[in-house]
């Protein structure tokens, strides 16, 4: 269970992400300094797996902090839309500004803490991944969500007003057939999510089984966060 490079010159395998044998200093890929934003995003719709290729053997993690940023307010407007629907939290909305530092303090810790327990079971499985590496590659299979939450709720906004947050009253009762539409878009770009977050995997695992798991917890774990961290007022 591992994706290794093997020298062309003494044969040796290497951990995926390393540029140079650990044996004979040959070079084993080409360089990538930094992550070509624009391309990359195109990659992870033409070709998921060369995208997190290329994210992994890049050398600078550059555009990780806007998309952290981006899903925070994504990962926000669920929460609002999650804990109000379940009627888990109320009074959210009156704390905005400091509702939203929170989200962006949970995503934060969601993603690292999953990159650091991918980091740990991975070398327990024999394979040699970075941190840095895990971080970003589950951070950009994020991007659908972020997508969403750039597009689909300017036109939830739209049709439903303030009441698609609220769910005072729920959208299905306003418009039934729009709300069910909005919805499944929005289980589409989720389901997207996961099979990025599961590719990602595959990329540094090359085992199928592991990288399904890997990717149901890790959106396991952001829904989580979603609908049960706590928020203003608590």
């Amino acid at each position: 269970m591992k994706n290794v490079i093997t020298c062309k010159n003494c044969e040796t395998e290497n951990p995926y992400f390393k540029l140079t044998c650990k044996n004979c200093k040959a070079y084993l890929r080409d360089r990538i300094i930094n992550i070509d934003f624009w391309s990359t995003l195109w990659k992870l719709i033409e070709s998921p797996s060369a995208a997190f290729s290329n994210i992994i053997h890049s050398e600078h993690k550059n555009f990780v902090i806007v998309l952290f940023l981006l899903f925070s307010i994504k990962y926000f407007i669920n929460s609002l839309i999650l804990t109000n629907a379940l009627k888990i939290n109320s009074g959210t909305l009156d704390y905005l500004t400091l509702n939203y530092g929170l989200s962006i303090l949970y995503v934060i810790i969601i993603i690292h803490l999953f990159a650091l327990i991918v980091t740990v079971f991975n070398k327990l499985s024999g394979i040699s991944s970075r941190f840095k590496d895990n971080v970003a590659i589950y951070i950009y299979s994020a991007f659908p969500i972020i997508l969403g939450g750039m597009f689909l709720f300017l036109i939830e906004y739209a049709l439903f007003g303030h009441y698609f947050l609220t769910f005072d009253p729920s959208p299905f009762l306003l418009k039934e057939n729009v709300a069910y539409i909005t919805a499944g878009l929005e289980g589409l770009l989720i389901l997207w999510s996961l099979f990025l977050s599961v590719t990602a995997t595959y990329t540094q695992t090359r085992n199928i089984l592991y990288s399904i798991l890997t990717g149901i917890v890790f959106i396991g774990f952001l829904f989580y966060g979603m609908i049960y961290f706590p928020y203003f007022p608590f």
